[in-house]
């Protein structure tokens, strides 16, 4: 009976002892302060968490929403962690999802997940960011007019970054000028980028053949097809100032003509993004 009594102790202060060493951060709730930042090319809001760090949603043109996770401090591990969300104190305990990640600091969590937490904080519900040893809480307190700026800022975010937009490439069948709907979708939305980039100075089209048939027929090709690129921009509502078109037919082939692959590669159209280096967004 004693020698049970004394096990059930210490049964009982290890499940103390590990409670206890779980850590909970939380922002005072006088002092949460959901912040915006954003132009046409990222998008941010954060919250700074004393004593913690900071946990941020982010979404950079042409790049997918991720939550960003960056501590300031020293943590137990950064395995076994888990992202849920769950109802405020005082309200009944909700069941939430729970999305586990394992990863290097600051930690990212992926679109999907990234999104359902934004909803959910939208529909007043708090996130947790569970640590083996730590929790973070993300009180939804103050948080509709800056995540209100962030979801606009979101829907006129440019359709893809400089890296993306600077060298863009758009292959032809042997003999075909036409663009396809999906490339005249990719100069509608290099376009747009050309627009929200103050710092553009001038677009490249420099269009090529593979060497099948003859030197000048090709050369004639490619002027069609730079032609047919420079309309589809100026349809999309790009500048004629800025678009430079040149014709190369079968000269400064990118691979050799050797085989049907090798030609695919070479019959293209491409695109160069040319910004001032001084040029501001």
């Amino acid at each position: 009976m004693h020698r049970s009594f004394l096990a059930m102790l210490m049964l009982g202060g290890l499940a103390f002892s590990s409670a206890a060493a779980v850590e909970t951060f939380r922002p005072q709730m006088d002092n949460v302060a959901w912040q915006f930042s954003g132009d046409h090319f990222a998008c941010t809001l954060a919250l700074p968490i004393t004593n913690f760090g900071e946990v941020r949603f982010v979404r950079y043109a042409g790049e997918p929403l991720t939550l960003v996770v960056e501590p300031s401090i020293h943590l137990s591990s950064t395995k076994d962690i888990a992202l849920s969300w769950h109802n405020p104190p005082w309200l009944t305990p909700l069941q939430s999802p729970r999305y586990d990640s394992t990863g290097k600091l600051p930690l990212n969590f992926g679109e999907a997940e990234s999104k359902a937490l934004l909803e959910a904080m939208d529909k007043g519900l708090w996130g947790k960011v569970s640590f083996p040893a730590e929790i973070v809480e993300l009180p939804s307190v103050k948080w509709q007019q800056a995540a209100t700026a962030f979801r606009h800022c979101l829907d006129v975010l440019a359709p893809m970054s400089y890296r993306q937009a600077r060298d863009m490439s758009l292959f032809y069948a042997s003999g075909a000028r036409a663009l396809t709907l999906e490339q005249r979708q990719q100069l509608r939305s290099l376009s747009r980028y050309v627009a929200l980039d103050k710092g553009v100075d001038k677009v490249l089209v420099d269009a090529f053949t593979d060497d099948t048939g003859d030197h000048l027929a090709n050369l004639q090709l490619a002027r069609e097809r730079a032609a047919d690129v420079k309309a589809a921009l100026l349809e999309a509502g790009m500048s004629a100032k800025l678009i430079q078109t040149r014709a190369h037919g079968d000269r400064y082939p990118s691979t050799n003509n050797q085989t049907a692959q090798a030609r695919e590669q070479n019959r293209r159209v491409t695109i160069r993004v040319i910004r001032n280096r001084l040029g501001k967004r």
